[in-house]
């Protein structure tokens, strides 16, 4: 038979060996300092991240699900290649739009995008001269070139392979396929921008990038903002 007796009754006591000591204030300190650094690095490395033209807009938009069309601002419009060779002299030189790449093209060689002329696309006849900027105007023909003398919709700008191409103006990618003999392309939506017909008022508009020929990381929702979306 047994039976429970206290300890000290036959002599002995109880007590730990090693103490436990309460925390001193200054390590509750300790680690709260530690939580708000690890807490600022992260913010900081955020907003580090964040810094950019998109990079609210895509933090945004992930949060929301959804693009969020009154994150884009209009700041204008530029043209979709901002350099093109000056094909009457790089031709004495040899150049070949055919067969040679962008990079291949001397620095002193690039001039500006002229703007496009519809006069003057109007007396194109032929799309295939080396010295045009433009090959094909718009609603025109592969044979002549000239405006209105078919049914392609756009204007084909004449631009070596690997030309790096931008958005004419701020906007998220609302489209990315294979075009048959268009190759690669991509449709841009432009919301917020002034209205054509009531410049008082704004609206959306859609630009198309034709003739692609490498995708890399071109998805759609993306915010190109101005930059380049492709080499074409």
């Amino acid at each position: 038979m047994t039976c429970l007796v206290p300890r000290r009754k036959h002599g002995f006591s109880s007590a730990p060996l090693h103490p436990k000591r309460e925390p001193h204030p200054i390590f509750f300190l300790k680690q709260r300092s530690s939580f708000w650094i690890a807490t600022l690095s992260v913010g900081a490395f955020l907003i580090g991240n964040m810094i950019g033209q998109n990079g609210w807009y895509l933090f945004l938009a992930s949060v929301l699900g959804k693009e969020d069309d009154s994150l884009i601002v209009y700041t204008g419009t530029v043209t979709p290649l901002e350099k093109v060779p000056d094909y009457s002299r790089w031709t004495s030189y040899g150049g070949n739009a055919e067969e040679h790449t962008y990079r291949q093209v001397p620095q002193d060689l690039l001039v500006v995008l002229p703007v496009y002329d519809r006069s003057a696309q109007l007396r194109t006849e032929n799309a295939s001269t080396s010295a045009g900027f433009y090959s094909v105007g718009n609603r025109g023909s592969y044979s002549t070139g000239a405006e209105n003398s078919g049914s392609h919709p756009g204007v084909d700008i004449r631009a070596p392979m690997g030309s790096p191409v931008r958005a004419v103006a701020n906007g998220i990618v609302e489209e990315v396929k294979q075009g048959g003999g268009f190759g690669l392309v991509i449709i841009i939506r432009h919301p917020n921008v002034p209205d054509p017909d009531r410049p008082n008022r704004t609206t959306t508009l859609y630009s198309a990038y034709a003739h692609g020929r490498v995708r890399r990381s071109i998805r759609t929702g993306r915010s190109p903002m101005q930059r380049r979306t492709k080499p074409g």
